[in-house]
Order: structure tokens, then C-alpha cells, then sequence
């Protein structure tokens, strides 16, 4: 199994089989390492953006029995179908948060740091007292963008006028 982040290779782990039932059961070190504690994996913080996506690829093969000396075929691919349970979970609760501020690129792919939280409750808007057509535009462009960005509305946002 690779795990990759953002399209960029992380770690490789060899994914250990047991035959039981005539079912061939794959058992993720990555489980394991919950239990002993021996097995990580290391996310380098260059690698990290504002949006990531974490992909898992399982490529392995089934040993086939026999062959002969004019076809000596000992691996055979076979489709595989994948499933990570409902129930998993990723745990980032020791991942150190950091970035360096002022960051223009982090506001405008992830509206940070006024989406620290998602409803925007911590954020004030400070507009005048009578805005004007393209300043209300810009504000409620900008709140959609940012709860489309955070998958929530805005709506604990703080206007207020000067």
C-alpha cells in the first residue's frame, strides 16, 4: 500500500496476508501501529497546503500454483476492490499547527485565517455605515467563498459600521 499526499509519494507498507476461509484477508500496518505504537507515518509540513488530499493505492498480486518452463507465470494481477471502513479515522490531534503570516495564498485558497472557524464566528466584518452595491457584492463573494471553502455557512459572521 502508498500513501501519497497531494500527489507526492509519503511511505510504502507492505500489507501482510492470512488465508482464512478460502478468503484472502489483507491487515494494514497502519492498524497496527495504533495498537504497538511501531509504525507511522511521517507527513513532511512543506508537503501541506491549504486543501490536501491523502490517497491510498493497494496494488498486490495472488501467487498462482505451478507454471512450466515454457510459461513461467508465478504472479498473476487481479482485480482488487479496496474498502477503508465507515468507522476509520485519521488522527492530526498531535499534528503542530503553523503557518507564517501575513499569507495572502492561505486567505485566498482557504480563507485563513478568518476560517479558523467554519460559521466565521470569531470574524468581524467592518464595512461603512451605507455600503454600496459592489461592496456588499465583495463581502457576501468573499463569505460564500470562504463556506464553500469550509463546507459550512457563514452565518455567525459579525458585520459592523464605521
Amino acid at each position: 500500500m502508498d500513501i501519497s499526499l497531494n500527489d507526492q509519494f509519503l511511505q510504502a507498507f507492505s500489507l501482510n496476508s492470512t488465508q482464512e476461509s478460502n478468503r484472502l484477508l489483507l491487515r494494514l500496518p497502519v492498524l497496527q501501529g495504533l495498537i504497538d505504537g511501531k509504525t507511522d507515518v511521517s507527513i513532511p509540513a512543506l508537503k501541506l497546503g491549504a486543501m490536501n488530499q491523502l490517497r491510498f493505492d493497494f496494488q498486490y498480486m495472488n501467487p498462482m500454483p505451478g507454471g512450466s518452463v515454457d510459461n513461467c507465470v508465478t504472479f498473476q494481477p487481479v482485480q482488487n476492490h479496496v474498502v477503508i471502513g465507515d468507522d476509520s479515522t485519521i488522527d492530526f490531534s498531535k499534528y503542530y499547527h503553523f503557518i507564517a503570516m501575513p499569507d495572502l495564498r492561505a486567505f485566498a485558497n482557504a480563507g485563513f485565517p478568518f476560517s479558523r472557524m467554519a460559521d466565521l464566528s470569531e470574524t468581524i466584518a467592518v464595512m461603512p455605515k451605507n455600503p454600496n452595491e459592489a461592496q456588499m457584492e465583495t463581502l457576501l463573494d468573499v463569505t460564500g467563498t470562504i463556506g464553500a471553502q469550509t463546507g459550512f455557512p457563514s452565518i455567525n459572521l459579525n458585520i459592523t459600521g464605521r
